[in-house]
């Protein structure tokens, strides 16, 4: 919900274009960060209690955004955003994948997905409603009511676990320890498919990093679109995005994991050729169209390439170690557009994603052969 309007509202207190991708820079690097940490003290302490500890953390961190009067106040919720974002999504993750039948991880993981990516839809059209009527300061007071509305359920869903949660034994724990050391990520990215589709999803949201930090800016001062429409776009994004996870996991199951993600690499340098082209709404309409859909034709078969070349075990380590190249390539992206936005036009850096995505289709046609699992 905050994406699509959080560089104008930073700009609104008093940002500068490069203060905006360095925050949304420290925002990934926050929650690149505690991926690994939150993911395998999961195992531990339950899942449900860190559920509890995000959703707190998110509640202070939009009653900061509510009040903050200067860039200093906005990096401290930045940071508390970070930490609730990134403490509880590699493990639910990898504990759908394990769940599922090898047979039928791709559709399971594309229903996984599914919930995300209609997040990412209702999330963009609430917010092109409510910054119809409020402003940016009374838009974060009014988005409490999401995250209080989870801790409830969560409370519930605790007691009753009669295990208290997804806990370990003590052995299973110092293996989870064991997973946490540096030779441990390092041996698994000596897996050539591991390394790569890790190398491929830091590109990819380098340029999402681009995308996502300049665009609102572009289509507010030069397109003079309004926050509510430029929120409508992220909107058409995030249900196509949806809508295509479900039938992409399947997919993935019938014709393998590498031409789903070719095909979305190929649709990604489609859409960016549109949004560095037009200015019209209706065809940046289109273009989030495509790019949604070559989001959602990206992620399920990415998740279950490594649940079918990675042992269950280590799955967690290398769905938090996934996610952390996502967040880090976002980082390095928004932490380059602040600057890259003051020297060049939107169109031009926008262009310039398509040799990078174009490295990404190289990579995958070289790089995808199977090990032990099936590609």
């Amino acid at each position: 919900m905050i994406a699509p309007i959080f560089p104008l509202y930073a700009l609104n207190v008093g940002a500068t274009l490069v203060e905006v991708g360095l925050l949304l820079s420290v925002l990934s690097f926050v929650t690149m960060m505690v991926r690994i940490p939150f993911g395998t003290a999961g195992k531990s302490l339950g899942p449900e209690r860190l559920m509890l500890v995000s959703c707190s953390l998110y509640v202070v961190s939009l009653v900061l955004y509510y009040l903050a009067s200067s860039v200093l106040w906005i990096l401290v919720a930045v940071v508390l955003n970070g930490l609730a974002t990134g403490s509880f999504g590699p493990l639910a993750a990898s504990t759908v994948l394990n769940l599922a039948d090898p047979e039928t991880r791709g559709n399971v993981s594309g229903k996984y997905y599914f919930s995300i990516g209609l997040a990412m839809f209702l999330g963009p059209f609430i917010t092109s409603v409510l910054i119809w009527f409020l402003d940016y300061r009374l838009f974060f007071l009014a988005i409490l009511i999401f995250p209080l509305s989870c801790i409830l359920p969560i409370v519930k869903l605790k007691a009753n676990r009669k295990d208290g949660g997804c806990r370990f034994s003590s052995a299973e724990r110092g293996e989870t320890r064991e997973n946490r050391t540096t030779s441990q990520i390092f041996r698994l990215l000596r897996q050539r498919i591991v390394l790569v589709l890790v190398i491929i999803t830091f590109l990819f949201f380098v340029c999402d990093g681009w995308f996502r930090t300049l665009f609102p800016v572009y289509g507010k001062r030069e397109l003079l679109f309004s926050a509510s429409a430029i929120s409508v776009l992220f909107a058409v994004f995030g249900g196509v995005n949806a809508l295509t996870r479900i039938p992409s996991g399947r997919l993935s199951d019938i014709i393998g994991r590498k031409k789903p993600l070719l095909l979305s690499m190929s649709m990604c340098i489609l859409a960016f050729t549109v949004f560095a082209h037009t200015g019209q709404f209706s065809l940046l309409a289109i273009g989030m169209v495509i790019y949604g859909a070559a989001w959602g034709l990206r992620v399920p078969p990415s998740s279950a390439l490594l649940a079918d070349n990675v042992e269950s075990r280590e799955l967690p380590i290398v769905m938090a170690f996934l996610w952390m190249s996502a967040d880090s390539g976002f980082a390095v992206g928004a932490g380059m557009a602040g600057s890259l936005g003051s020297m060049l036009p939107f169109p031009i850096i926008i262009q310039s994603t398509v040799l990078v995505l174009l490295v990404c289709v190289v990579l995958a046609l070289v790089g995808f052969r199977v090990q032990y699992g099936r590609v």
